[in-house]
């Protein structure tokens, strides 16, 4: 008996040492690959859950589409859309239609489908979770997409050609759907644009480039020259616009509109969001998703790509909206859940004045804007620890009405406690609850989504607002709170400044050695109805 324990251990010893030595590096380190040096590759590491309830093709499935979001997600780290708008506004001499239409495509890095993923892949046992890495090499990418904005040029010059033809013999009609097509295409020039400037490799990108996309901007929008007088004009002027082009039937997803490129949203986004989705409706054979459903729910933040997995969306519409002295401009994009491909566009102007009595910017922006230049500060030191959140309505375009709900998931790849901040729209960080001072994450919890405990609705005081999440492997140190009372809600208050309150947690790290920490943060509006 004792012979027989002895040889089923000596044989479990070496299965173990046999599975340890043919896994990956990367498997092991979560996502460092001593082959693919960062110098020379971009990458993302992406692991499935554990368990049965997935086969293994699943499971690798799911795990390359987490390689492919955490890739893009590294290239958008030290790059801001600010500085891509700021050297694209010199290009064009700062004009004003052309730099608000890019300032449009830069906000939208969340979904971007790079081409050249390749993947490298490892399996355990059936109850094992998956991994995967997604790889990027740098310099063949940059060199594709060379290549690939080179012949898009072309291709722009021809429709424009045709279309000026179609114009010349009185084919208006034909001269739409050729510009459809057109601003289709500026629109996939715009996206590699930035997806050079990602790659750290800027575009080839000419004047003479530039202003052949502003002459078609220009041209295209002549055929629709009228502005709206009012919001449902304006919104059926975009759903003509958008699928002026044949389509295949499918249910739509459509987020808030953003304001400019600010990432805050207003009590304008939200009641401008439904009256898009009835446009569409009428004169299209798409439906809009509603996120939020107890019929939907995400299983990770990739929620575009999630969505299609699930067979939730087929189509995605997002885009940005710029107040001018006396006219609000709009400029949209449909893409493909599926494949990332641009399949419409619509840019249209609305009079003021048929925005009368909605709030165009949340009531704290200047605020927000400034928050968000502390945000941005790079204090935080990377590390092994991953933390990733969303919400059942998604994690962009997260406009609120008061008396909406939202429910809150997380996913860590290590056990961990977790640190809730909420920034209410009238400066005050507040804890939501006592209990996300310090949120314990066993091992039983690493890599399975977890509902955050609580309700969360959208309440006063309304504007724009931020919820801010950090994980760490150690205990977080306490926090000085005070009670205060807002629109007749206690709440336990922050009594240091965001930046102070920034260092405080994103210094972690370089206080004690082997300490991990990660933060991750979700701008969200809430307007009154």
């Amino acid at each position: 008996m004792k012979h027989a324990a002895l040889l089923a251990a000596l044989l479990l010893g070496i299965a173990l040492n046999t599975r340890a030595a043919s896994e990956p590096d990367w498997v092991r380190s979560l996502g460092k690959s001593a082959a693919h040096p960062a110098s020379s590759y971009l990458t993302g590491y992406g692991m499935s859950p554990e368990g049965r309830s997935m086969s293994t093709t699943e499971k690798l499935a799911y795990a390359r589409n987490a390689a492919a979001g955490n890739l893009v997600a590294s290239m958008q780290v030290n790059v801001s859309s600010e500085d891509i708008v700021d050297r694209f506004s010199r290009v064009v001499n700062n004009d004003e239609e052309l730099v608000d239409q890019y300032k449009s495509r830069t906000v939208l890095k969340s979904n971007l489908n790079v081409d050249g993923l390749r993947f490298e892949e490892f399996a355990g046992s059936r109850t094992d979770a998956a991994h995967a890495l997604a790889i990027l090499d740098r310099a063949e990418a940059a060199q594709h997409y060379r290549q690939k904005f080179a012949g898009k040029m072309t291709q722009l010059v021809q429709h424009q050609a045709e279309g000026n033809r179609q114009l010349v013999g009185k084919q208006v009609d034909l001269a739409r759907h050729t510009y459809a097509d057109c601003s289709r295409l500026v629109a996939e020039l715009e996206e590699i644009i930035l997806i050079q400037e990602l790659l750290g490799d800027r575009a080839t990108v000419t004047e003479s480039d530039l202003q052949q996309i502003l002459s078609v901007r220009a041209e295209a929008r002549a055929l629709w020259d009228k502005p709206a007088e009012t919001m449902a004009e304006a919104a059926a002027q975009l759903a003509d616009k958008l699928v002026a082009r044949d389509m295949d039937p499918g249910r739509v997803q459509v987020n808030a509109l953003m304001l400019d490129d600010s990432y805050q949203y207003s009590q304008f986004s939200s009641r401008f969001r439904p009256m898009l989705e009835n446009a569409l409706a009428k004169k299209s054979c798409l439906i809009a998703l509603v996120l939020g459903e107890t019929a939907f729910m995400p299983h990770s933040s990739g929620l575009a790509r999630r969505a299609a997995a699930d067979g939730a969306a087929d189509y995605l519409l997002s885009g940005s909206y710029f107040v001018k002295a006396e006219e609000i401009c709009f400029y949209l994009r449909l893409s493909r859940v599926s494949t990332g491909e641009v399949v419409g566009t619509g840019d249209s102007r609305m009079k003021l004045s048929g925005a009368d009595g909605v709030e165009l910017k949340p009531r704290n922006f200047v605020e927000a804007l400034e928050d968000r230049r502390v945000f941005s500060s790079r204090d935080l030191v990377g590390g092994g620890l991953s933390l990733e959140v969303w919400t059942n309505r998604g994690v962009d375009g997260l406009a609120l009405a008061d008396g909406d709900d939202i429910k809150i998931y997380a996913r860590v790849n290590k056990p961990c406690h977790l640190r809730f901040i909420y920034h209410l729209a009238n400066g005050a960080r507040v804890v939501p609850d006592p209990l996300y001072l310090n949120y314990a994450i066993g091992p039983d919890k690493v890599n399975k989504v977890i509902e955050l405990p609580g309700e969360f609705e959208a309440c006063a005081p309304f504007g724009s607002e931020t919820m801010q999440f950090f994980a760490s492997t150690v205990e977080f140190p306490e926090l000085a709170l005070v009670t205060r009372t807002f629109d007749g809600e206690d709440y336990d208050v922050l009594g240091d400044s965001l930046a102070q309150s920034n260092v405080r947690h994103r210094g972690l790290r370089r206080k004690e050695t082997g300490v991990e920490v990660a933060e991750i943060r979700l701008p969200l509006t809430t307007v009154p109805r």
